[in-house]
C-alpha cells in the first residue's frame, strides 16, 4: 500500500513540475532546481547515504569528509537541474536548444568516426552532467540519434520522457528482444546508437574494475563494436552553470585480437575508464545515488557466506 502511494506522489510531482516549469523561464526553472535539491539534499537520506557511500568506495581518503558531502550536494542539484530542463525540452526550437550550448569540444571526433565506420557510431554515454541535453543536441546539429532507454517504474511518467525525447527526434529503443534488432539496424546504417553504460549491470554483466573496485558492467557497448566493427565515442554534456559544454572524445581505442571473451573483457574495461576519467573531472555532477557496486562477484560473495 505504501509503494502505491509513493508512486502515486512520484507521479503527481512529476506532472506538476511539467506544468510548473512550463510556465516559469529557464532561469527561473534552474533556480528551482536549486532549491528542490538542496531539501532534498536534507530530506532524502538513503539516497544521500548511498551517495556518500559511493563517494568513500571511489575516493576512499583521498578526500576530506567536507569535499565528499561537497560533491554530493552538487550532484543533488546536477541531477535536479537536468530534470526540470529536460521538462522544458518541447519549449525549445532546433536553434534555441543549440544556443544552450556553451561551446562544443571535439565535434571533429563524431564526425571522423562516422565517415572512417562502415555503419553507425556507438555514442557511449552515462549519467553526467544532462545526458537529456546531449541526446537532443546531437540530433539538433543534423546527427540521427537511435538510442537505448529504460522504461521507468511508473507508466505515465514513462510516457511523458519518450513523448519528450521524441519531440527532440530522439528514436526510442526499448530493452527487448525487438530492442536488439532495432540496435543491430541502427549500426548497420550511419546513425548513432546511444547507450548509457555506467550503472549496475546485474548478474548478466561482465566485471570490470571501476574506480579499483569491481563493479558489474554492461557489457553491450563493446559486444556490438566486436560484432559489428564500428567504432564507440563517448558524449557528453556538461552543466557551466546555465549552460552546457558538449564534449566529444576521440574514438575509443578497442582491441579484436580474435579472442572474443578476452576482447569483451578489455574494450568494456576502456569503455569503463573513459567514463571514469570524465566523473574524476566532474565528481560534482555524476549520478552518485545509483547503487554500482551493488552486485558483487560470485567468489567474493562465496568468501563473505564462509566468514
Amino acid at each position: 500500500m505504501r509503494v502505491k502511494v509513493r508512486k502515486r506522489f512520484e507521479r503527481w510531482g512529476a506532472l506538476l513540475l511539467f506544468r510548473m516549469v512550463n510556465l516559469l523561464s529557464r532561469k527561473a526553472t534552474l533556480k528551482l532546481a536549486v532549491f528542490l535539491a538542496d531539501v532534498g539534499f536534507n530530506i532524502l537520506g538513503g539516497f544521500r547515504n548511498t551517495t556518500l557511500c559511493n563517494l568513500d568506495i571511489a575516493f576512499g581518503d583521498t578526500i576530506s569528509k567536507k569535499e565528499k558531502m561537497k560533491i554530493a550536494r552538487e550532484a543533488f542539484r546536477s541531477l535536479a537541474k537536468t530534470m526540470l530542463d529536460f521538462l522544458r525540452f518541447s519549449r525549445y526550437s532546433k536553434t534555441e536548444l543549440m544556443s544552450l550550448a556553451k561551446r562544443i569540444e571535439g565535434y571533429e571526433n563524431i564526425t571522423k568516426a562516422m565517415e572512417n565506420s562502415p555503419g553507425g557510431v556507438i555514442g557511449l554515454a552515462c549519467h553526467i552532467g544532462s545526458w537529456e541535453f546531449m541526446g537532443a543536441w546531437l540530433v539538433a546539429s543534423g546527427i540521427p540519434l537511435w538510442a537505448v532507454g529504460k522504461e521507468q517504474p511508473d507508466a505515465e511518467i514513462t510516457r511523458l520522457m519518450l513523448k519528450l525525447r521524441t519531440y527532440a527526434g530522439i528514436v526510442h529503443i526499448p530493452r527487448t528482444s525487438r530492442g536488439n534488432k532495432a540496435m543491430i539496424k541502427t549500426l548497420n546504417s550511419k546513425k548513432v546508437l546511444g547507450l548509457i553504460a555506467d550503472q549496475n549491470g546485474g548478474k548478466s554483466g561482465i566485471f570490470v574494475p571501476f574506480f579499483g573496485k569491481l563493479a558489474s558492467t554492461f557489457k553491450g557497448p563493446a559486444q556490438l563494436a566486436w560484432k559489428k566493427k564500428v567504432p564507440i565515442v563517448m558524449i557528453t554534456a556538461i552543466w557551466e552553470d546555465y549552460d552546457y559544454v558538449v564534449k566529444i572524445s576521440p574514438e575509443i581505442e578497442l582491441v579484436n585480437t580474435g579472442d572474443q571473451e578476452a576482447d569483451l573483457y578489455e574494450n568494456t574495461y576502456r569503455c569503463q575508464q573513459e567514463i571514469e576519467k570524465m566523473i574524476r573531472q566532474y565528481p560534482g555532477q555524476w549520478l552518485w545515488g545509483h547503487r554500482r557496486w551493488k552486485t558483487r562477484p560470485p567468489d567474493e560473495m562465496t568468501e563473505t557466506k564462509e566468514k
